[in-house]
């Protein structure tokens, strides 16, 4: 059956507000595919004194440092503080300090901070043992996670308003890990430690980790040292096995190591390692961010961290770049949205894609040392674009969706291009020129069409103006496969051989 179309300029508001996709998701392409996703900020509206909601906030803490400290922290960029001392010692003044700098943060449970007037500081209850999947001390056995869930059922009983937090430690990364002891390569557990908290952290600290010496090293410790040692991608590693055990419905948190904490000469971490750890959690789907600041030998300094002045200016470097990117790490990743190849297998750079407010942005990291060259093909982008790599003062051309960019070791880099384009508004076309409307029934489908006169391309754009198809055509009809299961209203506009819009289509 045909339907004409024949200068077609307004549409029925009533039936638009009941058709029209909400905002989030014009954001996306037709045919984008999603991953797995936690919820974003949305996931902590189901407590009424949890983390903010607020999609500007993406949380960035520090472990274990003093409150008096926050001023320091907050000039770095940190938002937000885990534990920040024993239950039985925190005091009234602890909770006033955070507020001063405006911070907030998660503790160990006290009946004192719960009935607090600066209660509204705290954000969630810290688990009341950190890393109980490591043996106990004096045993080859971890904390069963039988009791990690019953400690978890106490702490909601007591204030289910806000969420709790548990800390993992290096065995979520690595299953050679022999601080586990008897539970040593058995991933299973972490399954079972997940049911025991509503958010789950842990940590890994690659560069603090020497090669196995022989004569130096117990033989024992050989295949976790050799894994481990200098090798930053475990960071990664563990970010995926965390969300894959709670199947993928709680936010994972990464603890970034920044200090020498041994103050080992072998032990080699820069700021480049830091900032590549701290993108290789995020690209893999990490929803808040830790530092561990401390120095632990010779003497136990807290905020090591604050007398690096590299590192400290490097963290707060990356921190901002975080705070800039919140909105696009708190939307939805699209798993389909762009392929990477370095030519070598030895050599992976991984990307993450965001869409947001008419851009894509690509987050990328080099996952192992060398210089990889890689080229990027993002889905469906047709003709020339302008890629901006974000904070690098330089652009890329991409032709049909494809550029190159060369990685230092461990690079990052951040890729900014138009999703559409150069959107187009609606109302920018005249009222002498032909649009015509395709009504979608929210599944793909094969539009065909003809017009009266040759027809040179076909655009078609939301409803908004966002161009999702061009295509050239050559002839006065053809057809066009459409993945409209993002769209239920497109507006189309068929652009003659010399320049002007065809005044009569004809959607079959």
């Amino acid at each position: 059956m045909k339907r004409n179309y024949y200068l077609l300029i307004f549409l029925f508001v009533a039936f638009l507000a009941n058709s029209l996709p909400s905002k989030a998701a014009q954001y996306y392409m037709p045919g984008d595919e999603m991953e797995p996703w936690c919820g974003g900020p949305k996931y902590y509206e189901k407590w009424s004194n949890g983390l903010p909601k607020d999609t500007a906030f993406f949380p960035i803490t520090v472990w274990y440092q003093t409150p008096t400290s926050g001023y320091f922290y907050q000039k770095m960029g940190v938002n937000f503080f885990t534990f920040w001392g024993q239950p039985a010692a925190t005091t009234e003044t602890d909770l006033t300090n955070l507020k001063k700098y405006s911070m907030s943060g998660i503790t160990g449970y006290t009946d004192m901070y719960l009935n607090s007037v600066n209660t509204s500081v705290v954000k969630g209850w810290f688990h009341p043992q950190d890393e109980p999947d490591n043996a106990v001390s004096g045993t080859q056995d971890p904390v069963p996670p039988a009791n990690i869930i019953s400690d978890y059922n106490t702490l909601v009983a007591k204030d289910p308003s806000r969420p709790v937090f548990i800390n993992l430690g290096q065995g979520a990364a690595i299953d050679s890990w022999y601080g586990r002891g008897n539970r040593s390569y058995s991933p299973q557990d972490y399954i079972e430690y997940c049911k025991g908290a509503d958010v789950i952290s842990f940590d890994v600290y690659p560069m603090n980790l020497t090669p196995w010496v022989s004569g130096v090293d117990a033989t024992w410790k050989k295949t976790f040292m050799d894994e481990l040692s200098g090798n930053i991608w475990y960071v990664a590693k563990g970010i995926d096995n965390l969300r894959k055990a709670t199947d993928y419905k709680k936010p994972i948190w990464a603890f970034i190591e920044c200090t020498n904490y041994n103050t080992d000469p072998a032990c080699k971490l820069t700021t480049v390692e830091t900032k590549a750890e701290v993108w290789m959690a995020l690209i893999h789907g990490a929803r808040g961010l830790g530092y561990f600041c401390h120095i632990l030998r010779p003497n136990v300094i807290s905020s090591g961290v604050l007398n690096d002045a590299a590192m400290k200016a490097e963290v707060t470097s990356i921190n901002a770049t975080i705070k800039a990117n919140a909105p696009m790490l708190n939307t939805q990743t699209v798993s389909n949205g762009v392929a990477v190849s370095t030519g070598d297998p030895a050599l992976i750079v991984d990307a993450m894609v965001k869409r947001f407010n008419g851009y894509t942005y690509i987050y990328t990291v080099s996952m192992r040392p060398g210089t990889p060259t890689a080229t990027f093909k993002l889905r469906d982008f047709v003709g020339t674009t302008s890629v901006e790599v974000v904070g690098e003062s330089r652009t890329i051309t991409a032709v049909d969706g494809v550029f190159e960019d060369t990685f230092t070791k461990w690079g990052v880099h951040i890729y900014k291009v138009p999703t559409y384009g150069d959107p187009l508004a609606i109302n920018e076309i005249k009222a002498d020129q032909s649009k015509f409307v395709i009504q979608t029934t929210g599944v793909a489908g094969e539009f065909a069409f003809e017009s009266n006169e040759f027809i040179s391309r076909l655009e078609i754009y939301t409803v908004s103006g966002a161009k999702v198809f061009s295509q050239s055509i050559g002839d006065t009809r053809g057809s066009i496969q459409l993945n409209t299961q993002n769209q239920h209203i497109l507006i189309g506009k068929a652009i003659l051989k010399n320049g002007t819009v065809s005044q009569k289509i004809v959607i079959k």
